[in-house]
């Protein structure tokens, strides 16, 4: 409240959430105040935070998700493009590392949690990122429905990003998870958490993303049926933009994808629709552009159709 003003506050609430943002629009050079109260005899212990933004200023934040599922399978190739990735957005782009919102693996633990290239498993190291959580749903729920979405407005660009293993259907007979029908399949996909039961849906992961009410939204998906996490966003808002390394029904192969897109942020292009392009038209696995319909396309061992 103005503190000019004690009886006439600018806005209240007493529903007692967890982490409910009450926004207010102040005046530079004024007081103000924040009263915190109880209104039982329970024992009370406040706890909340101020965050000052100025008004029309747009922020960047970004959330990072590669789960593994387990050390044997949560690959080098996961933890070097998601550090890649940090670093570039920090040092290249200059989003704040505390903006970043890193869900790796097994978090902080200090259990091992990475199948590196050469040698036994390996706890990796997290210590790059401010921000780091274990890739679990829950992780991820919350820091999508409740962090994020209590820093973020209308003036704001997200960025969501995952790599790592996809589940979904595909018409290979010589792999599990076969379908002769897997084209016509849909709202079956999840990409891969920590642990064996963590496997956040397409559709879970389109409600999430539904609830960040940033300006801008962009979703890049790295993993095998990377498309499948796609179908659910649509019909896309105009504010969203989102691009997968393939189609719903088609295996993804190493980091060529995901690692052209963060060449393309490094050369400079910023733009959502440019950095697809470079991204895909770099995929050295890529069917290419414009000679199949979006999120289809002849299913070809060994290739993609981003």
């Amino acid at each position: 409240y103005d503190a000019d003003k004690p009886d006439e506050p600018l806005d209240q609430s007493n529903s007692q959430t967890d982490g409910e943002n009450v926004r207010i629009q102040v005046e530079a050079g004024k007081t103000y105040k924040v009263r915190v109260f109880a209104t039982g005899h329970l024992a009370f212990n406040p706890d909340y935070d101020l965050l000052f933004k100025p008004i029309g200023s747009a922020q960047n934040y970004a959330v990072l998700f590669s789960g593994g599922v387990s050390a044997n399978n949560n690959h080098q190739r996961y933890y070097d493009s998601t550090r890649r990735l940090y670093e570039t957005l920090v040092n290249t782009l200059d989003v704040p590392a505390d903006h970043i919102y890193v869900l790796f693996g097994d978090g902080t633990d200090a259990g091992v949690d990475q199948n590196p290239s050469s040698g036994p498993n390996i706890n990796s190291d997290m210590s790059y990122a401010t921000n780091v959580l274990s890739a679990t749903e829950a992780n991820l729920q919350t820091t999508l429905t409740t962090t994020i979405r209590n820093l973020v407005d209308a003036n704001d660009h997200f960025l969501f990003w995952s790599f790592d293993h996809g589940s979904g259907t595909h018409p290979d007979v010589n792999y599990s998870g076969y379908d002769a029908n897997a084209a016509t399949i849909f709202n079956e996909e999840s990409v891969n958490g920590w642990g064996w039961s963590q496997e956040p849906r397409d559709d879970e992961l389109a409600a999430c993303l539904a609830q960040v009410d940033a300006g801008y939204i962009t979703a890049v998906h790295g993993q095998c049926f990377a498309g499948g996490m796609q179908d659910d966003l649509q019909p896309t808002p105009l504010k969203t933009f989102s691009m997968a390394a393939t189609n719903h029904y088609e295996f993804s192969y190493g980091d060529l994808f995901v690692d052209e897109f963060n060449n393309a942020l490094e050369a400079g292009h910023t733009k959502t629709w440019d950095a697809y392009v470079y991204a895909h038209d770099n995929d050295s696995l890529a069917i290419t552009r414009g000679t199949y319909t979006g999120n289809q396309g002849t299913y070809t061992s060994g290739k993609e159709h981003p």
